[in-house]
């Protein structure tokens, strides 16, 4: 015999779970009341969905204001807030430029760091040469670009200036072993228009063929021996912080 077990003595639950059974109470094919079971998920279907809930744009209108969507999704947008009063310095190494739409930075300004790619070609008679005691050769020349600042110092302090180069041809020496080659560039002049260095080449040993590092190709050379010599130089110039009137 199954002890009854009244429905009002048994603890709450905190947490409806799917899966779960519910005891329920109506009347049966015979009218009189009897006791099934319902799980969660019949529970839940039998709820009738909630009303839907006014959209922003009906609360807008409720409101008393007029108009389409459209008119709402416009009306979103605030008036533009005023700015703060700004002036700037008319010096001409000023890095702010006031403009109709706000401020910019001066693009032309030498603050800005500017590069300037250039190449040096020549054959090994055409350079200085030394020779090491090791056998090491070193070729030696100069070469100038254009400067891309327009000046040589500002505020009394020259601009800063700095080269990388690479060379555009590997070696082969006199008897067709593989010589190396270091590549060294060193600012000498700068002018508002030109800035020259001096370029030195190290050779492990005298290079007698050139070879184009990308294509393997061999670079003839007018005579037996004289190999040609190609470098491919990158300028970066430009100002410090503290010469633009920046701590």
């Amino acid at each position: 015999m199954t002890d009854e077990i009244s429905i009002m003595n048994l603890p709450p639950v905190t947490e409806l779970k799917q899966g779960g059974v519910l005891p329920i109470s109506q009347p049966g094919s015979g009218g009189e009341l009897d006791t099934f079971k319902v799980s969660v998920e019949q529970l839940a279907a039998m709820i009738p969905p909630g009303l839907n809930g006014k959209s922003a744009y009906e609360i807008w209108l409720a409101e008393g204001n007029t108009g389409s969507e459209a008119d709402f999704l416009a009306s979103l947008k605030g008036e533009p807030g005023e700015g703060a009063d700004l002036t700037l310095s008319p010096a001409k190494d000023n890095l702010l430029k006031k403009e109709g739409d706000g401020l910019k930075v001066l693009a032309s300004h030498p603050i800005i760091p500017k590069i300037y790619s250039t190449s040096y070609s020549t054959s090994k008679s055409a350079m200085a040469r030394q020779s090491m005691p090791d056998g090491a050769v070193v070729y030696r020349g100069t070469f100038s670009v254009k400067n891309p600042l327009g000046i040589r110092n500002l505020n009394n302090v020259g601009i800063f200036t700095s080269f990388s180069q690479q060379s555009g041809y590997f070696y082969l020496g006199k008897d067709n072993q593989f010589v190396t080659v270091q590549v060294h560039a060193m600012p000498k002049t700068t002018t508002a228009s030109t800035i020259t260095a001096d370029l030195a080449l190290v050779f492990s040993a005298e290079p007698y063929r050139a070879f184009d590092v990308y294509s393997g190709e061999e670079a003839v050379s007018s005579e037996e021996g004289d190999a040609r010599i190609s470098v491919s130089i990158r300028l970066i110039a430009g100002t410090t912080m503290g010469q633009n009137g920046f701590d």
